[in-house]
């Protein structure tokens, strides 16, 4: 009997999903339409990043804010300390998860991310966090933000220790 054995019929079918999985023009166009979907939530997203970034340093201390001063060790070397820095800046998240909304996590994670890493953002850490903002603008329920949240914290967590 001729034609093609069934072990390859099956290679070609899973090369072709890898191949269109990993297309990034379809990603593209999956991130798009999610977005499209969730535009609401997208643009208070948005809309917090444009706040944040318009509003000025305080010009004085203010009272009853505390400050979070990370200080290098001498013989540390710079990558690890920006690691360092990076998740003691984000560990306040972890004790008030429970009360922030997702997107207020989200606004605080990257603002970790400038603070720390400045223009030249660490790309694990901004891969993760445009996952996590995926899955956010699809349609969720209180259960799955609230187990979001906890994988953020347990992300974090685990990075951090």
């Amino acid at each position: 009997m001729g034609g093609r054995s069934r072990k390859s019929v099956l290679r070609q079918k899973l090369a072709k999903y890898y191949r269109e999985r990993e297309n990034p023009l379809a990603l593209m166009s999956l991130q798009e339409t999610l977005i499209r979907q969730h535009r609401d939530r997208y643009d208070l997203l948005m809309r917090n990043l444009e706040y944040l970034q318009a509003q000025e340093a305080p010009p004085a201390e203010e009272g009853g804010v505390s400050r979070l001063t990370i200080r290098k060790f001498t013989s540390e070397p710079d990558k690890k300390f920006l690691n360092r820095a990076f998740y003691e800046a984000l560990y306040p998240i972890t004790m008030e998860y429970r009360y922030m909304p997702l997107h207020a996590i989200f606004v605080w994670y990257l603002q970790a991310l400038e603070m720390v890493y400045g223009e030249k953002l660490n790309k694990t850490h901004l891969n993760r966090l445009q996952k996590w903002i995926l899955r956010w603008l699809t349609a969720m329920t209180p259960e799955e933000e609230m187990n979001l949240k906890s994988e953020i914290v347990t992300w974090i967590l685990n990075r951090f220790t």
